[in-house]
């Protein structure tokens, strides 16, 4: 069934800013994507302050389909690597103004979550037996058409370096509470 199947998302967002701030809070990730095999592949992505993306979205070989396997990279498994980019505001930038050097262009930390649906109609199969590898198993839904679940994208342990000559990368991160 063409609606069968696993659909991936990026639920992103800054904590870079305070709310009212014009202009929005610009983010700008770069990225690698790996398949089962470790096959890498280069990504970019920007948003405003928070974002829901389809992996797909973000680069179409992320896209996997059971009637079309050969697209993307062929596989529902893997990993991806963000890094946070410098992007430029296109305006006055309230926290590049206080914390940086003033040039309108930040490298803003970024939050998040992955999350699947996993859908079947009609059945508990989601995807069938030797898909996307032959003779790998199938996965089925027992009891429901549809099942979700969600991960937080897991947070470096290296802190984000200051972009130019910015004082720091993050809001009031000389701040002590």
């Amino acid at each position: 069934n063409p609606n069968d199947g696993v659909d991936t998302e990026l639920i992103l967002f800054t904590l870079d800013g305070t709310v009212g701030n014009l202009p929005t809070p610009r983010v700008k990730l770069g990225g690698f994507g790996y398949n089962d095999d470790e096959v890498a592949f280069d990504f970019t992505w920007e948003f405003d302050c928070f974002d829901i993306v389809p992996l797909e979205e973000v680069n179409p070989n992320f896209a996997y389909n059971l009637d079309t396997p050969s697209l993307g990279l062929g596989s529902i498994s893997g990993h991806l690597e963000l890094v946070s980019q410098p992007i430029a505001v296109g305006g006055p930038d309230t926290h590049d103004a206080e914390y940086g050097d003033a040039n309108n262009s930040r490298k803003r930390g970024v939050h998040g979550w992955i999350v699947h649906e996993f859908r079947n109609n009609g059945g508990n199969v989601v995807i069938p037996a030797g898909q996307p590898i032959t003779g790998s198993p199938e996965i089925a839904l027992m009891g429901a058409d549809q099942a979700y679940v969600g991960r937080p994208l897991a947070q470096s342990t290296t802190a984000l370096i200051p972009f130019l000559a910015d004082d720091d990368s993050t809001l009031d991160a000389d701040v002590l509470n």
